[in-house]
């Protein structure tokens, strides 16, 4: 599944003795998303059997607020808050037999690592060593200041048999503005933005699952995936 969000939350506050105004965007997601196959199934297959769960979800959000003062105060702010709860499940049930021959052309199936880097490609590598430059010690040369952040799931090519893959990749970007003018009077503003972020990846076989039990009719490539993987 694909999820693209838009939110913003502004407000304005003008003076003349006293203006106040505030701006307030909550926005709450719960995303599942699920492959499967069910309790008990019987699956056969001459090429690959793949269970793939795959969610990837961007949002961009952002807060401003104006505050005009004069010769009295006026004051100005915004909040936006997202609020994200993913699920994302790959599994093969309980008491399940699938048998994959191998017999056909392979796929690309996912690996659970990501190939991550920020504005510069000869920085990328696995997402839990990810070691950019200056990153040690922060400067305005790091690119991460200035570039996005991108992250490519990696995959292996040709694979053959039986497959269970969850990946899910969530980018957040936030956006904060405001301005505060006064004439010999106070004027105040603030933006502010914050993200609670919730994720669950998984990728399972259940209990007492039987995969390629019979593998004398099977090519020599049959072989078992599971992977999972998650990137914010």
């Amino acid at each position: 599944s694909y999820e693209t969000i838009l939110s913003v939350a502004a407000a304005a506050g003008l003076g003349q003795k006293l203006g106040v105004a505030f701006g307030l965007g909550v926005t709450v997601f719960d995303i599942e998303t699920t492959a499967d196959i069910g309790y008990a199934s019987r699956v056969t297959a001459m090429g690959s059997a793949l269970v793939d769960a795959d969610d990837e979800f961007n949002f961009e959000i952002g807060s401003g607020s104006i505050a005009f003062g004069a010769s009295k105060a006026g004051i100005g702010g915004a909040i936006a808050i997202p609020v994200v709860k993913k699920t994302t499940t790959a599994t093969i049930s309980d008491n399940a037999i699938v048998n994959a021959f191998a017999m056909r052309n392979g796929f690309n199936v996912a690996t659970g690592d990501f190939a991550a880097f920020t504005g510069d490609t000869s920085q990328s590598g696995a997402i839990g060593q990810a070691d950019l430059d200056y990153s040690a010690l922060p400067t305005g040369k790091d690119l991460s200041f200035f570039n996005d952040r991108n992250a490519t799931p990696i995959t292996y090519s040709g694979f053959e048999g039986v497959s269970v893959t969850a990946l899910s990749e969530t980018g957040i970007e936030l956006y904060g503005a405001g301005a505060a003018i006064t004439l010999a009077g106070a004027g105040v503003q603030a933006s502010f933005g914050y993200s609670d972020l919730d994720e669950t990846t998984t990728a399972t076989v259940g209990n007492n699952v039987n995969i390629n039990q019979n593998s004398a009719s099977a090519d020599t490539d049959q072989a078992v995936n599971v992977a999972a993987g998650n990137d914010v």
